[in-house]
């Protein structure tokens, strides 16, 4: 059954709450509308729903004025120009929290506030006392004070971490952000921009270039920097990491340390490029690692070291990206292995020649091109595929920022409204699906080809932070052909995505309410990154849903079946070692039929924990402290049962 065929069946209970709503979705799929009049008949069958009211209740008078002149008919074209003559928007949001009793080094109490934490997702809540420093001396007398009093201490930026590596009851929370940015809408990283300057928000390039290479630099990059601010200095300055995580509302620290990545065959995660870090160690000391063989632990450490401060990358010299986004039937973007059971939404009439014309295709695409990545939107039966090969414009430009901005700001909305939520999850994921692969380029006024500078090639998608998501990623290693060991076995990864397709597609409580996404991304060399070890690289395979999804409890179930799928493949006769992304959800499942902390343990990390740990006690040795005083200092629950126990 067709997406909109099932939403005509529920058209009645759309159109009593969301007044319209089937009809934008009609047209939309129809083709011809433009970006800016589909986001504001999305925005206008929202307008009257108590989560849209309570949505624009919590932004700034500007921001509030900015949607409803947008809904009311003004273009984004000239919003966005208006911002501009308009002061800092920094200027419109007043500070969280209030004084401590500890100090900065310019003699200021450290803003402090005791406030239940929660983090993007909701997936993780507690009660520690929050810090706000601006200074390194803020932070030392933090620990210090943590210390005497037997506290842990933990950091947070934007909240971003699904799993549970931040702090706890009664323990120590530390922001390197003002708390209404890290808590705001993705128009507060622009606040953060223009805020005051603090030591964890600079940026400082290196004066020559690397030794030996002369298109690489090194940059000093504060913890709490976000990556919208990095994008920004990186244009002015012309030089750039070469890959990243595509949302903007991050901070380097909060990539760095549960080792986030970005795409690309060629290219490992952005902790590889890490050359210097700097922290606050458990004794209160200001402390760093240059050493290339210690950082392979040090650069991705989970914030076991201490409070980092700073981070020192090798960037390289800016290039462009040509963007050409395309949309293809499934069944061509990634062909299926032969014989698979495709799901009949999913069914084309395809001969095998095509089929096989098509994995050559998929195949050039992951091995060729400087960045690559699929996405299949819940219940739709293309997938959208975006390729940046390194070949200028600011794009996307302030206008399709905002157009972004409130994209996500209605997605939040619609999947907040109660109404929403009664309706059956394959429902909601259709609706959803509908609306996000009807936007994505190509569309009617955006055919999505535009050459643009590479680090906003890296961060394409704006407006992330305003709608929250449950999300469970996993790292397939790619595995040598059997036949020819010297070529890699793309069959595992046509096989992975299909398991996942097909378990969603399926699947009767519709959990997956978003979509599923899928990068190749090169092997690392941090020692406990989970694309470690694959010298053909990695299917990093995401599996995303609204939060409605975790609330009725269908969530976990199905993502546990795709889980059981991916961890049992094997190759001559040995289990691939597929392991999850630190950072997304992975807690709650099983693997193998066992614990999944038991299972990094014993099986996927065997080796590298032991010799991380080793790494981490040497550092201690030579710096003053032992494993004992990092984890009473800065471990966590899990982070005592994956590392410590």
């Amino acid at each position: 059954m067709s997406s909109l065929h099932l939403i005509h069946q529920y058209e009645h209970q759309l159109n009593q709450a969301f007044p319209g709503l089937v009809a934008v979705l009609e047209d939309v799929a129809r083709g011809g509308m433009t970006r800016e009049d589909f986001i504001r008949r999305i925005l206008n069958s929202l307008k009257d729903t108590s989560s849209f009211h309570n949505g624009i209740d919590n932004l700034s008078p500007r921001l509030r004025k900015e949607i409803l002149d947008f809904i009311a008919g003004k273009s984004a074209s000239t919003i966005t120009e208006d911002k501009t003559k308009s002061p800092p928007l920094s200027q419109d949001y007043t500070p969280v929290a209030g004084e401590s009793q500890l100090y900065e080094s310019n003699g200021k109490p450290i803003k402090f506030v005791e406030d239940s934490f929660t983090n993007w997702s909701s997936t993780v809540t507690n009660n520690p006392g929050i810090y706000v420093p601006t200074t390194v001396t803020g932070v030392q007398n933090i620990v210090m004070s943590a210390a005497s009093k037997n506290q842990r201490v933990r950091v947070a930026g934007f909240r971003h971490t699904w799993s549970d590596l931040y702090s706890a009851d009664a323990q120590v929370l530390i922001s390197l952000i003002p708390l209404e940015v890290a808590t705001g809408t993705s128009a507060d990283v622009a606040a953060n921009v223009d805020g005051p300057p603090t030591d964890f928000n600079q940026i400082e390039l290196a004066p020559i270039g690397v030794p030996g290479d002369e298109d690489k630099r090194y940059a000093r990059i504060g913890a709490g920097v976000t990556n919208e601010q990095f994008r920004i200095w990186a244009i002015k300055n012309g030089w750039t990491l070469p890959a990243n995580v595509i949302v903007v509302e991050n901070t380097f620290a909060g990539v760095n340390a549960p080792i986030c990545h970005g795409a690309g065959i060629n290219h490992g995660t952005p902790n590889d490029r890490v050359r210097e870090i700097q922290y606050v160690d458990s004794n209160g000391r200001v402390q760093s690692i240059s050493d290339p063989a210690k950082l392979k632990a040090a650069a991705a450490a989970f914030g076991l070291l201490g409070v980092v401060t700073h981070l020192t990358f090798e960037l390289d010299k800016m290039t462009y990206a040509m963007e050409e986004p395309l949309k293809l039937p499934a069944m061509l973007a990634v062909p299926p292995p032969t014989g698979w059971d495709v799901p009949p939404a999913l069914q084309g009439n395809y001969t095998p020649e095509q089929l096989e014309s098509a994995l050559t295709d998929f195949i050039q695409k992951a091995t060729d091109s400087y960045y690559c990545e699929w996405f299949w939107f819940a219940f739709q039966p293309q997938v959208k595929n975006d390729t940046d090969p390194e070949s200028v414009v600011d794009h996307p430009n302030e206008s399709l920022t905002f157009l972004m901005w409130m994209e996500n700001f209605a997605d939040a909305n619609l999947n907040a409204a109660a109404q929403f939520r009664e309706l059956p999850g394959r429902v909601q994921g259709s609706v959803n699906g509908v609306i996000n692969f009807n936007r994505s380029p190509p569309i009617a006024d955006d055919d999505g080809v535009h050459k643009t500078y590479l680090i906003n090639g890296i961060h394409y998608r704006r407006g992330t932070q305003n709608f929250p998501i449950l999300d469970t990623e996993f790292e397939i290693p790619i595995p040598a052909l059997q036949s020819d060991p010297t070529k890699p076995d793309w069959s595992y990864v046509q096989r992975a995505w299909w398991d996942a397709l097909t378990l969603a597609e399926n699947d009767p409580t519709g959990a997956v309410r978003v979509g599923i996404e899928m990068r190749i991304i090169g092997a690392s060399d941090v020692i406990l990154a989970p694309q470690q070890g694959s010298e053909f690289g990695f299917a990093s395979i995401e599996i995303v849903t609204s939060l409605s999804s975790g609330v009725d409890n269908t969530w976990i179930p199905l993502v546990q079946k795709i889980v059981d799928k991916w961890t049992t493949y094997e190759v001559g006769g040995a289990q691939l070692n597929t392991r999850p992304h630190w950072a997304k959800m992975w807690e709650d499942y099983t693997v193998r039929g066992g614990d999944i902390k038991t299972y990094l343990k014993t099986v996927a990390y065997k080796d590298d924990i032991p010799k991380f740990m080793s790494i981490l006690a040497s550092i201690g040795k030579e710096q003053g402290w032992t494993l004992g005083d990092i984890q009473r200092r800065f471990s966590n629950p899990v982070l005592d049962s994956v590392f410590f126990e």
